[in-house]
């Protein structure tokens, strides 16, 4: 994975096995490499299609996907990925300058709070579907079939 400016412009790309690149774009804003990629590519297919359907995630929202992605692999494959995580930024200033920073550790903590937040909300969803799915007197509370 290579991040640098181009024409003034940050831009990310990945290279294949036979080095050749491909660029993050509007249509694939995000990569991942490495050994969890197989568990990150649809974990972060699914946040993107939950909060950014139609838009690109702003540079915070990005480091929130890259964060829960990561806590996500290091959560289910414990012996592939690992702590510490460590992300690295890429944008430009309002002096238009492009660098590129490592987030510190109090800045990650944000996104533990934010991701648990998240899970936390999730699962209230899941409670709120249970109570729905109680009998009443139109029905015996079982859910409709899925269309044909």
């Amino acid at each position: 994975m290579l991040a640098l400016p181009l024409d003034g412009e940050p831009r990310l790309f990945q290279f294949d096995h036979q080095c050749a690149p491909e660029e993050a774009s509007e249509d694939l804003p995000f990569i991942a490499i490495g050994s969890g990629e197989a568990i990150a590519d649809p974990f972060l297919a699914f946040l993107r299609r939950i909060f950014w359907p139609t838009t690109l995630p702003s540079l915070v929202d990005g480091v929130f996907a890259a964060f829960w992605t990561l806590q996500h692999a290091i959560d289910v494959n414990p012996g592939g990925v690992a702590e510490p995580k460590q992300i690295i930024t890429i944008a430009k200033d309002a002096a238009g300058k492009v660098s590129a920073r490592e987030l510190p550790d109090d800045e990650l903590e944000d996104h533990v709070e934010a991701v648990r937040a998240a899970e936390k909300r999730l699962s209230e969803f899941k409670r709120e579907l249970v109570q729905n799915d109680e009998p009443t007197e139109e029905g015996d509370g079982s859910m409709p079939p899925p269309p044909k």
